[in-house]
């Protein structure tokens, strides 16, 4: 407890400080005063539990300062010292709530007696201050409960009474749900979230591990909503837990907080379906419950043959659009969570069996009872499509290197039968459809050189085996081959061999 001396003597102030052990009393020294204008600014400004004030001091009297404190609001204890014993003094000090009043000399069993008193009335006041604060916050938790849970609430409580004031309509409600996590110390989250949002006029209720925030007037929604995805980001780098966050539409009426209430309950008991990145769900954005559509209008194996086909055409971009979509539908269907686990399983079976059709060695390592663990630990459905999305993208990825082997492989056999014509890279890349830019990278990768040195080493090796294996004189052979110059011909031979053709068949053919 804190208390404050005002004597302009300081012989007087150093006795008082020496005369009783007061940290043993439960006092704390926190401010002196030498005169009664110091003593009422020092009052005021630090609120302390007990004022020691001297009767006579320069500017204003101690029942002065007694009585501008208790008109300012100041409800502590006051001890009044003088240096004779004076009735009417008293009389004023009394009128002015002042707990005793002391004849100097201090007697210090007389100056301990009054400090007893002192604190216990303090002990008895601040315990009963706690308690009576409590219960108005209970109460008022009680009202605002009933408000949102009650379809028919009272309405003709004085909210007042309980420090509610409803007068700043539009209003809104906004519902943090931790109610996925087992352990949750929601006092915590309650004062953090108070904190936060201290500036704006709302009330905060926990209700069943969901905090929920009743924000007052068109300024407070806006600043709520503009800020409230930060808030979330800033709270997740303090490594908080993450609510999942429904907000509602706006509206004007008290009557009405038990119908929003209940749609922001109705969402949240499909958190699975709503849950996206930590990102705050808005009513007005999503159907209602009249809109959801019947499960048994959805058929998922529209939704697998688009898959496959968008895998197919190597269409990254439609198969991030198409699980998108599915999204959105399963998100508007009365489904429930082990009818979303059945439906993924389905068209992760059906996708797999339509794949290895086409390409069976490249999907023959296609481990679908994987996939299908991985969708099991999945907490939301968010989680679930960006899993499969990412997991098609790589059956994407698989089936554009297969088709990409299959295409180099047609482009080397055409080369086999035509490398004795005039080959052109552009030319070939518009025969099979592909950048020749392009094609000559998978080229490259393929057969670990350029494409032009590519054709003139089949060529030469042509020539080679034409040498040893037939008696076609050279020039002919050089045609043969393709090339037009017979001196350009032995230049290049010379060069891959270390050869002239006539010496490489006599040499190899002496062999």
């Amino acid at each position: 407890m804190k208390f404050i001396i005002a004597d302009d003597e300081p012989i007087v102030r150093e006795g008082l400080k020496t005369i009783i052990d007061w940290s043993e009393m439960g006092f704390t020294l926190c401010e002196e005063a030498s005169d009664g204008k110091e003593a009422v600014e020092k009052i005021m400004e630090n609120n302390p539990d007990l004022v020691i004030l001297d009767v006579k001091m320069p500017e204003l009297s101690g029942v002065k300062v007694a009585e501008i404190v208790r008109q300012q609001g100041y409800h502590g204890k006051i001890i009044i010292l003088s240096g004779f014993s004076d009735f009417a003094y008293a009389q004023a000090a009394i009128r002015y709530g002042v707990e005793s009043y002391l004849v100097k000399p201090i007697d210090e069993e007389e100056l301990i007696d009054a400090l007893l008193k002192a604190r216990k009335k303090i002990e008895e006041e601040n315990l009963s201050g706690l308690y009576n604060s409590q219960k108005l916050h209970n109460a008022k938790d009680m009202l605002l409960k009933h408000l949102l849970t009650d379809s028919m609430p009272r309405l003709d409580e004085n909210f007042t009474d309980y420090g509610l004031t409803f007068h700043e309509p539009p209003f809104q409600l906004a519902m943090l749900d931790y109610s996925c996590y087992r352990d949750i110390d929601s006092r915590f989250y309650y004062n953090y979230w108070q904190r936060v949002y201290s500036h704006h006029p709302a009330e905060f209720l926990m209700i069943d591990n969901s905090l929920v925030i009743l924000i007052k007037g068109r300024a407070a929604i806006q600043h709520f909503t503009a800020n409230i995805p930060a808030w979330l980001g800033k709270a997740e780098q303090e490594g908080l837990l993450q609510p999942f966050v429904i907000i509602s539409d706006t509206f004007s009426e008290v009557r009405d907080f038990s119908e929003n209430y209940q749609k922001l309950k109705n969402i949240s008991n499909r958190r699975f379906f709503y849950y996206k990145d930590n990102k705050p769900v808005f009513l007005n954005n999503l159907p209602g419950k009249d809109e959801l559509v019947s499960a048994e209008k959805l058929n998922p194996i529209e939704f697998t043959e688009s898959i496959y086909m968008a895998i197919l055409d190597k269409n990254t971009s439609l198969i991030s659009m198409t699980a998108q979509k599915l999204y959105r539908v399963l998100q508007n269907r009365d489904f429930n969570v082990e009818q979303i686990y059945q439906i993924m399983i389905n068209c992760i079976v059906q996708l797999k069996a339509l794949l290895n059709e086409t390409y069976i060695k490249e999907f023959i390592e296609f481990n679908e009872n994987e996939l299908i663990n991985q969708i099991c630990t999945c907490s939301t459905l968010y989680e679930i499509i960006n899993l499969l999305e990412d997991r098609f993208t790589l059956f994407c990825d698989y089936v554009k290197k297969s088709s990409e082997v299959k295409i180099i492989e047609k482009v080397l056999n055409y080369i086999d039968l035509h490398y004795n014509e005039e080959l052109k890279l552009e030319k070939i890349a518009d025969l099979f459809g592909y950048n020749p830019a392009y094609l000559g990278r998978l080229l490259y990768f393929r057969i670990g050189t350029n494409f032009n040195l590519y054709i003139e080493r089949k060529r030469l090796d042509k020539a080679k085996d034409m040498l040893i294996h037939t008696d076609i004189k050279i020039p002919d052979i050089c045609n043969l081959v393709g090339y037009q110059n017979v001196e350009y011909f032995y230049r290049k031979f010379k060069k891959y061999t270390n050869y002239t053709p006539g010496n490489y068949r006599t040499q190899h053919c002496n062999n």
